[in-house]
């Protein structure tokens, strides 16, 4: 068994920082922005309307983290994480750590909830876009590296039809149809999950009917 003494306890009560400090440059999208080329702190303040000096000490925190690097010309994220956290990159995380950004908020209404007390229905509300979009995104992470194999041990072989119920991101629909390129999928799931889905099948060139 572990033992738990002072520091240990002290060292779970501090590992939110980091973890805060993630989140708030994947909100912002820091890492996208930095990835093609290094920008002053000025320049990214500008860009996406910040405040200098709380940008800065940001910045430095992540270099720290060593999820950027500071250069002679400003910020640059690092060349290892850039396939990992950009937006634009196909294998990206982003999807899941902005999730887990989502997460955050509920989780740090912990105490609240459990003293009795319950979120409003207009706060759940606002947010349940974003939480949506993050959610999905988060799905489509997990299942990529799955998809295609589980089409392959199906073995759909002739299939003239797949209806993906609960279909999410459509990274299933999109595994099969790659695995046999003549079938039809119908995919089925809340109106605004379908929204997102077009979008992944759109950014993958598949014909949407």
């Amino acid at each position: 068994m572990n033992q738990v003494n002072p520091q240990t306890i002290l060292s779970l009560a501090r590992i939110f920082m980091e973890s805060r400090i993630l989140l708030t440059g994947a909100e912002l999208d820091l890492f996208t922005l930095l990835g093609p080329a290094p920008l002053p702190a000025q320049e990214i303040a500008v860009t996406i309307h910040a405040d200098l000096r709380a940008l800065t000490i940001l910045l430095d925190a992540l270099t720290a983290m060593g999820l950027l690097v500071k250069k002679k010309e400003g910020y640059q994220c690092s060349s290892s994480i850039t396939p990992a956290l950009t937006a634009v990159a196909p294998d990206s995380v982003l999807p899941m750590v902005l999730h887990m950004a989502d997460l955050w908020r509920r989780w740090s209404d912990l105490t609240r909830v459990v003293q009795g007390a319950s979120l409003s229905k207009k706060r759940r509300t606002s947010q349940e876009a974003k939480q949506l979009q993050a959610f999905i995104g988060a799905m489509h992470v997990i299942a990529s590296p799955l998809a295609a194999r589980v089409a392959t041990a199906i073995v759909p072989g002739s299939s003239k039809a797949l209806l993906d119920v609960g279909g999410g991101s459509g990274i299933y629909t999109m595994a099969f149809l790659q695995a046999v390129p003549a079938m039809r999928a119908t995919l089925f799931d809340r109106p605004a999950v379908i929204e997102i889905a077009r979008q992944h099948l759109r950014r993958a060139d598949f014909s949407i009917g």
